[in-house]
This record gives C-alpha cells, structure tokens and sequence, in this order.
C-alpha cells in the first residue's frame, strides 16, 4: 500500500498535522498530504488548522517564547500564527495566575 492510498482514508485533520512543518513525517508524507488536501477542497480545513495550532501552541508556548521563534506553518501566514501565538501566550498567563499562591492566608506567627 503506498502512502497516497494510505492518506486518502485519513480525516482533514491528520492529513493537517502530517502536513505541517512541526510533525515528524518526511517530506514525501508531507507533500502527499497537503496534494490530497487540495483534491479534497474541504471547508473546514481553516478550521482544522486553527484546532492544530492551538493545541500545538498550548502543548509548546513555553518553548516558543523562550526561543523566540514563531513556528512556521504550511498553511498560515506568519501574522496569522502571531495572532494565534498572542491568544495562545493570554491563555497560558490566565492559567498561571489561577496556580499562583495567595501567600496572605498563610500568615507565620514568629
């Protein structure tokens, strides 16, 4: 069975995470992906790139920001990856407030 075959039986949203730049797959597997993506013309693939990067952004934000790098996609442009970047980094202080320490209710008495 060759990988065209193999790929045409996946959903929108892991021929996505094949194509993109950040997966393991080589670079044959990559471009078979993105050519069955194109023959399929699905709508919903802005809206499976969106889902890709957003839990590819929760999983590694802490990473990108250390490096400095902003990730590149196969299907976003940089402003677009900035922006989910941006929302991805709120989201990411939000939840690190709600595990900070209230250190006025442990109050020590010396």
């Amino acid at each position: 069975m060759n990988l065209k075959n193999k790929f045409s039986t996946y959903k929108t949203d892991e021929l996505v995470e094949i194509a993109e730049l950040q997966s393991d797959y080589t670079i044959e597997a990559k471009k078979i992906a993105i050519q069955i993506l194109e023959e399929k013309k699905n709508e919903d693939l802005s809206t499976n790139v969106e889902k890709y990067w957003t839990n590819y952004l929760k999983e590694n934000i802490k990473s990108i920001l250390i490096n400095k790098e902003i990730p590149k996609s196969q299907f976003l442009n940089e402003e677009e990856v900035k922006i989910l970047i941006k929302e991805s980094f709120l989201k990411w202080k939000e939840e690190q407030e709600l595990y900070e320490i209230d250190t006025t209710k442990y109050w020590a008495v010396f």
